[in-house]
């Protein structure tokens, strides 16, 4: 396994999703994660060996990296996929952010297959001690839902009813940042999902701790962290706790915009 000359961006350091998994999991992700591209070949492949991916990374460090790439696994930063009887990952960001020296070797390691998907791990059931810490997901109507989803966006044919409960979404969000990124979250969701996501930024109005903007994560880290699942601080709409499976308001009707917090 060869390393590399890669590249670093500054926003890499202001990378706010690779942070909260990083103080969730109490791993060095964001450390792992730069030696991690200095492993992967031009086409941002990897062989999927957590201890021979140790010690080329983190020789030093007290740290099991199967939890790594889990954690990273679960948020769709890798891609793991099995060709034979062989498992190999990806970045699938790689391209996006990486200026390959032509004289670098090309790939000799395998395609990842043409249906795998960029954050198929986000179905998957957690094994016991999984860094992500989520719940497994239930095999029925939520997966089912979650990958039609998936299918829907791959396909650009996502229903105008999905379209429509983000615009309430966003409206109710009471941090407007990165639009694109937390719509692409917003539809990995499944349907059950984005309601309690809506209830929960419901029920959170008037607390407390979302008066200040800088304690309201971005929409994005909202979703992808299933922040509505935290419990509701007091203070809350009409002074009580509810339950972040409250029933949003219905659809089709006009609200006013939530109050936009100033700093």
């Amino acid at each position: 396994m060869q390393q590399r000359i890669r590249t670093i961006k500054p926003e890499f350091f202001r990378h706010e999703e690779m942070y909260e998994l990083e103080l969730k999991t109490n791993l060095p992700l964001r450390l792992a994660f730069v030696g991690l591209l200095t492993c992967c070949d031009r086409e941002g492949r990897f062989n999927w060996r957590p201890r021979a991916l140790k010690a080329m990374i983190l020789p030093y460090d007290d740290v099991d990296f199967s939890r790594v790439l889990d954690a990273w696994g679960t948020r769709g930063f890798v891609v793991q996929y099995r060709v034979a009887d062989e498992v190999f990952g990806y970045v699938p960001t790689f391209k996006k952010h990486q200026v390959i020296n032509n004289r670098e070797s090309l790939s000799v390691l395998p395609k990842p297959p043409e249906n795998q998907h960029v954050d198929a791990w986000g179905t998957r059931e957690a094994r016991e001690g999984d860094a992500s810490g989520t719940r497994p997901v239930q095999k029925g109507t939520e997966q089912k839902g979650t990958e039609q989803n998936r299918t829907q966006e791959a396909l650009g044919v996502i229903s105008d009813q999905t379209e429509e409960e983000f615009e309430q979404f966003w409206q109710e969000y009471p941090r407007h940042e990165d639009r694109k990124k937390a719509k692409a979250a917003w539809h990995r969701l499944s349907h059950a999902d984005q309601v309690a996501a809506r209830a929960g930024v419901v029920a959170r109005e008037g607390c407390e701790q979302w008066q200040d903007k800088m304690h309201i994560p971005h929409a994005t880290t909202y979703l992808n962290g299933r922040r509505w699942e935290d419990e509701i601080p007091q203070g809350g709409r009409n002074g009580t706790n509810r339950s972040a499976a409250a029933v949003p308001r219905p659809m089709g009707k006009e609200y006013p915009k939530p109050k936009r917090f100033e700093v």
